[in-house]
């Protein structure tokens, strides 16, 4: 893009809608925003609260809570060590970019928290999965997923609300810059936007079966292991590619996309299990997904699990002593897995990078 040959008053080169002389006059003489600058206004928007029950607001209890997506009692306290886990690093935005550790020491009530359920609507909706132990019950798969979902939709809307903040990297820059920050905000709005209305409409339907109360609609896959994972976490995943390197899906915009959700729990007598759910409506990419972990050979089914978590699950937790006891080499693989994740996936992803980090064994399936 040529140097914009514009007036003081005419509408910003950059699409804001603003006139120029209040937007990107002069923008490369501005102050550029320091790095806490930027956290904080990170945090500000991830700190945002509200409840995203169907019957929400009308119904609402006084306050909103810190909802745990991995819960705290049952889970993440069979992990724990001293009272904290490891987990994802989420003090800076900044830190991945710099090649600094993703994993730091996090206390158990602070992780997997969001603010988006009031304490009425979470006793009341997930007390199944919260007050009961797991057995593979429609039921609690149903609400396995539903809380990824509902946990999707809030920081998918809440990554909608930093791209302004990402428009505003570009002070003290020269034009060039500017205009590739600005393209890349665009980029990033309508690829963001398009995820929040697939999320959305899966929520939609999830919300349906919540009132109803009949899961006759809702499809799951539970993977039974003799022992608690050694990694606990949730997460909703729109999966491109399955375990043997195929593409299942386009991610474009325009394209139906299936939604999966994905969570590694603890059970009952020490055990665990990685349970896989969706909607009926998006059987296509997600049976098939489902369908090729089945084929991985089962003694090298917790390695997929592992490499499904560190590639697409940033929800997730370890036990201390696991993390801390890996070879340096191993957790050096797993930490690059992460971070090739946060920047994208393609159809080798989840194929067998023979890193093997994790010792549980598969007992059987649940459908």
């Amino acid at each position: 893009m040529a140097t914009p040959n514009l007036g003081r008053n005419d509408r910003c080169w950059c699409g804001s809608g603003q006139k120029y002389k209040r937007c990107h006059l002069d923008r490369d003489k501005m102050q550029p925003l320091r790095a806490d600058e930027i956290n904080a206004q990170f945090r500000q928007i991830y700190s945002e609260e509200y409840c995203l029950h169907p019957d929400a607001p009308a119904q609402c209890g006084p306050r909103l809570i810190n909802a745990h997506t991995v819960q705290n009692h049952g889970q993440l306290d069979r992990i724990s060590e001293q009272g904290h886990v490891i987990g994802v690093d989420r003090s800076s935005y900044l830190n991945y970019a710099k090649g600094r550790p993703p994993f730091v020491r996090v206390g158990v009530n602070e992780a997997s928290t969001y603010r988006c359920f009031c304490g009425d609507h979470d006793r009341e909706a997930f007390a199944p999965i919260e007050t009961v132990g797991f057995r593979f019950t429609p039921a609690q798969c149903f609400l396995l997923g539903y809380r990824a979902v509902c946990r999707g939709v809030y920081l998918t809307r809440q990554q909608l609300k930093t791209v302004p903040l990402f428009r505003v990297l570009d002070r003290g820059k020269p034009i060039e810059q500017q205009q590739r920050i600005q393209a890349k905000a665009t980029e990033r709005a309508k690829q963001v936007q398009a995820k929040l209305d697939v999320l959305e409409r899966t929520k939609q339907l999830y919300d349906a079966v919540l009132l109803d109360g009949n899961y006759r609609e809702i499809r799951f896959l539970g993977v039974q292991l003799s022992e608690t994972p050694s990694i606990l976490g949730s997460n909703v995943l729109l999966p491109p590619c399955d375990f043997e390197g195929s593409q299942l899906q386009s991610l474009e915009t325009g394209s139906k996309i299936d939604v999966l959700t994905f969570s590694l729990i603890s059970t009952p007598d020490n055990a665990g299990a990685p349970v896989f759910v969706w909607h009926k409506e998006h059987d296509k990419a997600c049976q098939a997904f489902v369908d090729s972990l089945q084929k991985v050979p089962e003694s090298e089914i917790p390695h997929a699990l592992a490499r499904l978590v560190l590639s697409f699950c940033e929800n997730s937790y370890f036990r201390p002593s696991w993390w801390n006891g890996l070879p340096d080499g191993t957790k050096t693989a797993l930490q690059q897995r992460f971070l090739r994740g946060m920047r994208g996936h393609d159809n080798r992803s989840l194929v067998d990078d023979g890193v093997r980090a994790v010792e549980w064994r598969v007992t059987g399936f649940r459908d």
